[in-house]
């Protein structure tokens, strides 16, 4: 986890740990002495979450700004830590950059599992219109013709089981 040490009055950075720095992209040089808001949230001046809007910041997904100017999330949570008098806050966070990854990915898979299944919906209504027509047809010329008085024995037999399959598949 990144660690980052801020003076609660200044906001500025006062100390930070490797895992930080390489997710920064930046050396400790630069870091150190500097506003946080440059760095993490990013916020405006005078509107730090914790100590400007005392809002309670406690897991909450961020973002931390890499020295190519990109954004990483992150999953933080503050501190108030009292030193030598002096107030701090210690900040400490997680890259949120493979969960986020693997959202987008879940998303994008639900979203084509969701329309395979539209499609689906779609071919099953269109084939069950397009068999049932014809079907209908069948079953009522066969049915007519089960009405002749005229029909023979094995040809009457015939017609019943076209009437028979046709329900049949018109149930399925």
């Amino acid at each position: 986890a990144g660690v980052v040490v801020i003076d609660s009055e200044t906001h500025r950075i006062t100390d930070v740990n490797s895992f930080a720095l390489n997710l920064m992209g930046r050396e400790r040089e630069e870091v150190i002495g500097a506003v946080c808001h440059g760095f993490l949230c990013p916020a405006e001046v005078g509107r730090c979450p914790i100590t400007d809007l005392h809002q309670d910041v406690d897991h909450a997904e961020r973002s931390l700004v890499k020295a190519d100017g990109s954004h990483v999330p992150i999953l933080k949570s503050v501190m108030p830590l009292v030193r030598q008098g002096r107030r701090y806050l210690v900040e400490a966070f997680g890259d949120l950059t493979d969960q986020k990854r693997t959202q987008i990915e879940l998303l994008k898979a639900k979203e084509a599992a969701e329309g395979a299944d539209r499609a689906k919906s779609t071919f099953l209504a269109h084939m069950s219109h397009e068999i049932r027509t014809p079907m209908n047809a069948i079953l009522g010329y066969s049915q007519l013709m089960l009405r002749d008085p005229s029909l023979s024995g094995p040809a009457k037999e015939n017609l019943n089981i076209i009437n028979r399959s046709g329900d049949h598949l018109l149930h399925l």
